[in-house]
């Protein structure tokens, strides 16, 4: 028989009572008397969150989202402190089920301060737990994304100028080209010999008008590699706002690939904590591209500006690439962090083995082999047998003009169609 809805309600209401107290038994080891405080002093307001002449709660002010620019990086940074000086980014809450702690932590940002406060304690210091957790590798990931929008803005600024320093100069290049064009003609004509050359060039342009136009047209003459990182450079005392405090709250890890540009890092995080300006000759540099080297290096030693811009700008890229990874962070995690961990893994082995084909390496390879050559033995039968097929004398396939009153079947009604048409879409150009 069905239960009522009364018996269903107690019913429901006794599993949610269940789990309340089972959660807080997993977490009762580190709820200490410090904790509990400073997990209670969220909910009281405080003076020095005030805005627009209210005071915010600390639980309000950490549920709060990013903000664009530095100022955003700077307000998501100061939470992170925060919560580091918690210790929520160490907690351990493996004990409770993800959704379990999602829940917790989805109760505290929705809930009102007096809500929880109204909570008993079973259910009110869990979920600060779990939201505080989930909060320190949530605000990680927005300081990162926000440093990748702002080192992101800089670049497009830096673009923009130089963008509009070709337009200025746009006007002075046509008339440079035009004295240049009216040059040739002097040297290119027969009637004048070669000895009275530069005294008809004289004679169209004085000396000093040219010697100045000389002047002109190295000023505004851009390299062949043309691009925007000299003019990056004017956001340099903008990205020097935000970008050493994101160095130093942020913790980070590297692959091979990326080891040199995470030396650099370290290198450039130890010279802004000593408020050294010159960075040293052996500095990693052999991780910029290119473009990036010619400005980097110079005569007298390595350009701090340009190098710092380029660590910036390349830590960004590697972040995006995840060839490096940020301890504490949800989204930037290593690659290995999403596969089965190594000592689960030796549980499971058998028992996935049995769901799935056999695990060993070498048969399955040969598995594998078996199937590719019974693939490429019915590939070359089809590829004699179809009329419409044939390979050229360089090995390349080519398909011919059906005969005009016939035809063309679907590809998937011959056999060179039954065995390519799910892989392979013939472009309407091979036809012509």
């Amino acid at each position: 028989m069905r239960p009522g809805l009364t018996v269903l309600e107690r019913t429901v209401s006794a599993a949610r009572m269940d789990a309340e107290r089972a959660t807080h038994r997993e977490l009762q080891a580190m709820l200490n008397g410090g904790l509990v405080a400073r997990l209670e002093a969220l909910l009281l307001a405080d003076v020095e969150l005030s805005q627009q002449g209210r005071a915010m709660t600390r639980l309000a002010w950490l549920a709060q989202e990013g903000k664009s620019g530095s100022r955003g990086v700077l307000g998501q940074i100061a939470k992170l402190v925060y919560l580091r000086a918690m210790g929520a980014d160490g907690w351990d809450l493996s004990g409770l089920n993800p959704n379990r702690r999602r829940y917790l932590a989805q109760l505290a940002r929705r809930s009102t301060n007096q809500a929880l406060e109204r909570r008993p304690e079973r259910v009110r210091l869990p979920a600060l737990v779990a939201f505080c957790a989930e909060q320190a590798a949530k605000v990680t990931d927005e300081v990162v994304d926000l440093f990748d929008e702002a080192i992101a803005t800089a670049h497009g600024r830096a673009r923009r100028r130089l963008i509009e320093r070709k337009l200025e100069t746009a006007t002075g290049q046509n008339e440079k080209v035009r004295l240049l064009a009216e040059l040739l003609e002097i040297v290119l004509d027969p009637a004048i010999p070669d000895a009275g050359v530069r005294n008809a060039i004289w004679e169209r342009e004085p000396r000093e008008v040219l010697a100045q136009v000389a002047a002109d047209a190295k000023s505004i003459a851009r390299p062949a590699d043309d691009n925007h990182y000299p003019q990056l450079d004017d956001s340099y005392s903008h990205v020097r706002t935000f970008a050493p405090k994101v160095l130093e709250v942020l913790s980070f890890s590297a692959s091979p690939a990326a080891r040199e540009l995470l030396d650099a890092v370290e290198l450039l995080r130890d010279l802004n904590r000593s408020g050294k300006r010159t960075v040293p000759a052996d500095a990693p540099v052999s991780f910029a591209p290119a473009s990036w080297r010619k400005l980097i290096v110079a005569d007298d030693g390595i350009d701090r500006h340009h190098w710092e811009l380029c660590v910036l700008s390349e830590l960004r890229l590697a972040l995006r690439s995840g060839d490096i990874w940020i301890h504490g962070s949800r989204r930037y995690q290593p690659i290995d962090s999403y596969l089965i961990p190594r000592h689960e893994w030796e549980h499971k082995r058998s028992e996935l083995a049995q769901d799935l084909k056999p695990l060993d390496f070498q048969d399955r390879l040969g598995t594998l082999a078996r199937d590719l050559e019974a693939e490429v033995a019915a590939l070359d039968r089809a590829l004699k047998e179809d009329p419409h097929v044939e390979i050229d004398k360089d090995g390349q396939l080519r398909l011919l003009d059906p005969e005009e009153e016939e035809e063309s079947p679907p590809p998937e009604e011959t056999p060179i169609g039954r065995i390519l048409a799910p892989r392979i879409t013939v472009d309407a150009g091979w036809w012509s």
